[in-house]
């Protein structure tokens, strides 16, 4: 019997009665009988592919084993081809959760900065890469604050509607102690646990500091419970220590809860053979930290937007779906720019996805000229309502909010993993089926040969 009789006999069971026939199937794909066992391999794939698109009442591997009724005339390529689909098709029909972000598209609720450096004296040079935090109604702004000799202090400032800030006249936050020397206080990620306020930021000693030039960059922990008054903790991530670290540390995010009985935060450091890499770090208490694997959790990747640079942004957000964390890449031209990356719940170590994109890019003048050219750097975020406010530096200069309306949508999109709207079947399959967008990437490659028969 013909191969096509059984692919269409296969399609019109699992339709419901009356909606499908074999004589349409094969109409609508306007199938020619193949006319050699390659053809035949070739055709099949692809109508094994509508099959599944049609095929809503039945496993996907159903279709697998009735094509072993196909009675092809070479023995050793039916072998070859049966194993390919049934692989093919398992790998189709195994569970894969819906993965989705919080958010929509990102658009500027200001297109001029929200805060610009001022004066001549602590913010006279720069007020960039804020921490944002919502507190009493209010959104309470850290920021880095540079005067004209360089050392960095932190600003503070309030607004009613995340947009429109009131600063202090004067820092919050500043260099105390031996590690923050010369340099000072630097990049400050806030996150709320029980009735503190955790402060992540960067020590910066530039004066007589153990690395080259005597300067050392490392990861430290403030507390307080108002914002305003702060308790040193320390640094939390030493450079040039660690399981895998061997330079300076920074940019730690904080997830926002337990897990797995430990509290666990995302940082930056350097591993021997590529630099600036982003690793995790756990924690029993919040004060002490320790590296929880022996290699980085997020690598950047040659070519990508995050090529150079994978650095953590603000403090993560668990959803159903993961642990979200938004993060700063930096490409081989050193342009920075956004991205995001779902980790596992049950293990922070262990990606889920990735942005093969980034979803904010430098874009207005002044994102684009200032100390440092061509970054929007994302440190703060907050809720109000529906809407998510992204707070971020824009050329190490100034600070830019982005505002993101509270929707859902597929994290993977078709296209972030090369596959077209217009390959109808493939993108049905991941947004019917919910298969593994990486998967039908894999096919798509595959079956075009295939395709051009149809």
């Amino acid at each position: 019997m013909n191969a096509w009789f059984f692919i269409a006999s296969a399609a019109e069971a699992s339709e419901p009665k009356g909606s499908l026939s074999k004589a349409t199937l094969l109409t609508d794909l306007k199938v020619r009988p193949p006319t050699n066992s390659l053809h035949q391999i070739r055709t099949l794939a692809n109508c094994v592919l509508s099959v599944l698109l049609r095929n809503a009442a039945k496993d996907a591997t159903t279709i697998a084993v009735q094509t072993t009724k196909l009675r092809l005339r070479n023995t050793m390529i039916f072998s070859a081809t049966f194993s390919c689909i049934f692989c093919a098709l398992y790998l189709y029909a195994a569970p894969a959760a819906p993965t989705r972000l919080p958010f929509g598209p990102w658009k500027r609720a200001s297109k001029q900065p929200v805060i610009s450096p001022a004066g001549n004296g602590f913010e006279s040079a720069g007020t960039f890469n804020p921490a944002v935090i919502k507190k009493d109604g209010e959104f309470v702004m850290l920021y880095r604050a540079q005067g004209s000799q360089g050392t960095s202090t932190l600003g503070y400032a309030t607004s009613r509607d995340g947009v429109h800030f009131t600063r202090r006249a004067a820092p919050v936050f500043g260099p105390q102690a031996p590690y923050e020397k010369g340099g000072g206080t630097e990049d400050p990620r806030l996150v709320r646990i029980g009735g503190a306020y955790y402060l992540t930021y960067t020590g910066y000693n530039n004066v007589d500091g153990k690395g080259p030039g005597k300067k050392d960059a490392q990861l430290c922990l403030a507390t307080s419970t108002d914002l305003i008054h702060w308790t040193r903790h320390g640094v939390i991530m030493p450079a040039y220590r660690g399981k895998w670290n061997i330079g300076w540390t920074k940019s730690g995010a904080i997830v926002p809860e337990k897990i797995n009985g430990k509290y666990w935060m995302y940082y930056l450091g350097d591993a021997r053979s590529h630099p600036s890499q982003m690793g995790v770090a756990e924690s029993d208490d919040l004060l002490h930290w320790t590296d929880a694997t022996d290699r980085p959790v997020l690598a950047s990747r040659p070519g990508s937007f995050d090529a150079r640079v994978v650095e953590p942004g603000p403090p993560p957000v668990v959803t159903p779906e993961g642990i979200l964390l938004i993060y700063n890449g930096a490409d081989n031209h050193l342009v920075y720019s956004t991205g995001w990356v779902l980790f596992d719940k049950n293990n922070p170590a262990r990606v889920l996805a990735r942005a093969s994109t980034p979803i904010f890019r430098p874009v207005l003048p002044w994102e684009r000229t200032g100390q440092t050219p061509n970054v929007v750097f994302v440190e703060g975020l907050a809720r109000s309502g529906r809407r998510w406010l992204f707070y971020y530096g824009g050329a190490d200069q100034y600070v830019g909010v982005a505002v993101a309306d509270g929707e859902s949508r597929d994290v993977v999109s078709a296209c972030e993993h090369g596959i077209s709207k217009s390959d109808t079947s493939l993108y049905v399959l991941k947004s019917q089926y919910r298969i593994n967008p990486k998967i039908l990437k894999k096919l798509s490659s595959c079956l075009a040969p295939a395709r051009k028969l149809l």
